[in-house]
């Protein structure tokens, strides 16, 4: 664990509330002892009132903008195939020298729609 503590006095407290609370669920359906962690309970939310009640909500992040699909990815939806079956073709028709991980570049995804016969690719 680290040595670092981030967040006010308050936000920490709730923190460990949350773990104890998930350590008491776990002790309930194990059937382990429970005295302990509920006297623990007891003192964090003593400490959480004393320091003023709850803690402050977190500010939500933003969600990122998605990015337009990549040319490749229309492209073999439009086919109706998956793009294991375009680089097994590649392969096999020697476009591609290796298999590798990662998107098929859309130069491969068009040659495959042209060797198929789909016109306006």
């Amino acid at each position: 664990m680290s040595g670092i503590r981030t967040g006010t006095r308050i936000e920490q407290l709730a923190a460990l509330r949350s773990r104890v609370s998930l350590e008491l669920e776990y002790a309930a359906r194990t059937g382990k002892p429970r005295e302990r962690l509920l006297h623990l309970a007891g003192q964090i939310d003593q400490e959480i009132r004393s320091e003023g009640g709850k803690p402050p909500p977190r500010t939500p992040y933003e969600k990122r903008k998605r990015s337009a699909p990549h040319r490749a990815d229309i492209l073999i939806a439009e086919l109706g195939v998956t793009s294991a079956d375009v680089r097994a073709w590649a392969l096999a028709a020697g476009i591609v020298d290796r298999q590798r991980r990662g998107r098929l570049p859309a130069v491969v995804v068009e040659a495959y729609a042209a060797n198929h016969g789909w016109p306006d690719s």
